[in-house]
């Protein structure tokens, strides 16, 4: 028997209490990490604080209570305005809804992140988002958007985890609330960045009840009404799940409104006040103290705000400052500065750009007929001075050009399809491919001198999207009697006439539209499509063809760009949807090697999310060609593939089936 210090009943006892010393130290070094981890996630959320960022979208100030408003229609915000700061001259570098946003988004301006137009524009990947940022710190990041035109094609959606956008036209408030609710309570318990976008003020006014009724006679105000009652339950929200004091809540807009100033009823062709000036009210995390700020800020100071406050470095590429040194207690304030701002609107019909810099006191805006305004004393703008202040015109003039000669990057448009078009014009937004050109000696012709036959355009498109073709085509009749080379108003004449079945004289309309803007591919489409409804398949191969040439043309993705900033290629819609269409056509001529090919390359593109919903929706016929095509091309294992593909999200597809069976026998 081997020798013992202990006798057996002790050494038994001893070995029983050391294995459970082992047991009791690792209790409590699992323990240790577990409150070690929760006490990190804890001090993580305490030091990087949640952030909901709310876009009132054509949200003008001076119609927020807040703001002196002599209606009550902002009780909410001037609630959560007496818990923060209030800024009361916020300056937007663009009065167009996705030009502003990608602003908001990187604290750049439109001539540094490339997008000028709703219409020919996506935010390009070179560009670093606010999202992106905050996501590669850990935070989780969602969006709900209010209106097709922030969708995720334009490239606003990059960093967000999460984007809840719409497919077209726009959605009420309750429902971008009915979302962000159920986002919320998902990730109540993590850092998150919320961004919230509200559409309802923008044309056309109609608030539901009872703000229609209490804004009698002002549904402007209205629509702003009920925004912020739908924002007041998200701030109720928040303090129910007990995030409201410790997350900075910032509310603003992307532009204003003109209301019939100038002449502007909407927004989007002049730089004035009244649709460059926007909200700005931020509560700051744990604090509640008020203050309002009347020094002019941007908003591209957002993005660099949010990064400060929650202990972030600010990209290098934002011209935005921090905001929070207001608050700070050095209180130190930023330097004076220059705003920009700008339109390319008019230059879609040859027109000249309006571009903007403006001081604490003074606005320049440079165009062949200059304006100089003194916007302390003249806050409306109505009082040009640049005849009498050439000293001031020359000093921010030389602003302007510095500032170009710094942030310029010019990049390539993209291509809309008609049918994204048409989504963007039931929303109110007009126009064509605009030019971009920063060029401040341009003899172009001046944009005011255009604005009536414009208004007239945007007239005509609302007729248009009512379906009231005869006031429709007095308006083009109008424009054409003033102006006769405008391809939109024959554009606009095409689609009158393809509506009343008059498919001979919308040829005459579109090809005419065509001779005036030859390097538009949209005609060009709108022919093809024309000719396949005749089914005039070898007419309708030829425009789209040309459709495609160009829109590869505009759009850069031929392989020849090669400027250093330049993302991967980027998505170009209107050549998927003609290649979609090209596609179509050749496999009802029974060209299958051809049209197999069109459609490979409209399904290798990356708009073409594959979710069930998505599959089942959109695309399960376009595979089921695919697959018809390559069964019918001697290919019966890849066409097998194919066709189990669109068996697999639509079960009950008689015609995959029997097509499967046969591929399946050729095998």
């Amino acid at each position: 028997m081997p020798f013992s210090a202990f006798p057996p009943d002790a050494e038994t006892v001893f070995f029983i209490f050391m294995r459970d010393i082992k047991k009791i130290l690792l209790f409590v070094l699992v323990a240790t990490v577990v409150v070690l981890a929760v006490y990190k996630g804890r001090f993580f959320m305490r030091s990087h604080p949640n952030v909901l960022l709310i876009s009132i979208d054509t949200c003008r100030p001076d119609h927020l209570s807040c703001y002196g408003h002599s209606s009550l229609t902002t009780p909410n915000i001037d609630e959560l305005a007496r818990d923060g700061t209030l800024f009361e001259t916020v300056i937007s570098p663009i009065p167009t809804t996705l030009p502003s946003h990608c602003s908001m988004m990187t604290g750049t301006i439109p001539p540094y992140h490339g997008v000028h137009s709703n219409l020919v524009c996506q935010l390009r990947d070179s560009n670093v988002t606010l999202a992106e940022l905050l996501q590669q710190q850990g935070y989780t990041t969602g969006a709900t958007i209010g209106a097709f035109v922030l969708n995720r094609q334009f490239g606003i959606a990059q960093g967000f985890q999460s984007y809840d956008d719409i497919q077209e036209g726009a959605r009420k408030a309750k429902d971008v609330n009915r979302s962000a609710f159920k986002w919320l309570e998902e990730h109540r318990k993590e850092p998150f960045f919320l961004f919230l976008h509200y559409y309802d003020p923008h044309l056309s006014y109609d608030p539901p009840e009872p703000f229609a009724s209490q804004f009698d006679g002002a549904p402007y105000d209205g629509e702003i009404a009920y925004v912020d009652h739908c924002i007041g339950q998200i701030i109720n929200r928040l303090k129910k799940l007990g995030l409201y004091d410790s997350t900075l809540i910032i509310i603003t807009s992307d532009h204003g409104e003109g209301l019939g100033e100038h002449g502007e009823d909407g927004h989007g062709y002049f730089v004035y006040h009244s649709t460059t000036k926007v909200p700005l009210i931020i509560k700051w995390p744990n604090s509640k103290k008020p203050l309002r700020v009347m020094e002019k800020v941007g908003l591209t100071d957002i993005a660099p705000t949010i990064l400060s406050t929650v202990g972030l470095e600010c990209s290098e590429d934002m011209l935005g400052l921090d905001l929070s040194t207001y608050v700070s207690s050095q209180g130190e304030h930023p330097p004076e500065r220059g705003f920009y701002s700008e339109s390319f609107e008019a230059t879609a019909y040859g027109c000249a750009p309006l571009l903007s810099m403006e001081s604490s006191e003074w606005k320049y805006i440079h165009c062949p007929k200059p304006e100089l305004y003194n916007v302390e004393d003249d806050p409306k703008e109505l009082t040009n001075v640049e005849g009498t202040q050439p000293a001031k015109s020359r000093l921010l003039k030389d602003s302007l050009q510095s500032l170009l000669n710094e942030r310029v990057r010019l990049q390539d448009q993209v291509s809309l399809d008609s049918e994204s078009v048409a989504k963007l014009e039931s929303l109110g937004y007009v126009g064509g491919r605009v030019k971009e050109s920063f060029d401040l000696d341009s003899d172009a012709e001046d944009p005011k001198d255009f604005h009536r036959v414009y208004n007239l355009i945007d007239k005509a498109n609302v007729c248009l999207k009512t379906r009231d073709y005869s006031r429709a085509q007095s308006l083009c009749g109008q424009i054409l009697a003033e102006r006769n080379d405008i391809g939109k108003a024959y554009s606009m004449l095409g689609i009158i006439a393809s509506k009343r079945n008059r498919l001979d004289l919308a040829e005459v309309h579109y090809k005419k539209a065509s001779e005036l803007d030859p390097t538009s591919p949209e005609p060009y489409e709108a022919l093809g499509n024309l000719y396949s409804q005749q089914k005039l398949h070898e007419k309708a191969l030829a425009n789209y063809r040309k459709a495609i040439q160009l829109s590869e043309k505009s759009s850069g993705d031929n392989g020849s760009n090669t400027k250093a900033f330049s993302p991967r290629a980027q998505i170009n819609p209107i050549k998927i949807m003609v290649q979609y269409r090209l596609a179509d056509t050749l496999f009802h001529l029974k060209r299958f090697d051809e049209a197999a090919i069109e459609i490979k390359r409209v399904l290798d593109n990356g708009i073409l999310a594959k979710t069930q919903k998505e599959f089942t929706e959109k695309f399960a016929d376009l595979y089921y060609k695919l697959g018809i095509s390559l069964l019918r091309t001697d290919k019966p294992k890849e066409a097998a593939e194919v066709l189990n593909e669109v068996l697999k999200f639509k079960p009950n597809h008689p015609a995959a089936r029997k097509a499967l069976a046969e591929a399946n026998a050729q095998k």
